[in-house]
């Protein structure tokens, strides 16, 4: 028992999800993107979706510090994007467990 994504999904390119169920009973997610097809576990399906949630609201924060650089400081397109790059690279490298540590170059 299924629903098939491509009854669905208008454009054949877009990124389509439909539920199914297996012959034993256990749920299982259809995926389909670009003419290809697969499935993944329901836990897998919950993974993609934390991911793509996160990436959305990282995407549209650099997009604020893009802005803000270009209107507030005067970069051009390529330097906010090069300054994007090094605050993502950054704030990767950085990990929770060094915040509230202090640096002995700053006296504290």
């Amino acid at each position: 028992m299924t629903a098939r994504p491509e009854a669905r999904q208008a454009d054949p390119k877009a990124l389509a999800f439909a539920s199914g169920v297996n012959k034993d009973g256990a749920p299982f997610i259809h995926v389909s993107w670009a003419g290809r097809r697969g499935q993944v576990t329901v836990e897998e399906a919950r993974q993609i979706g934390r991911q793509a949630f996160e990436a959305a609201e990282a995407a549209e924060h650099d997009a604020i510090v893009v802005a803000w650089l270009r209107d507030k400081m005067g970069l051009t397109f390529h330097q906010a994007a090069v300054a994007v790059g090094d605050l993502r690279s950054y704030r990767q490298d950085t990990t929770a467990s060094t915040w509230g540590k202090n640096d002995s170059s700053d006296g504290n």
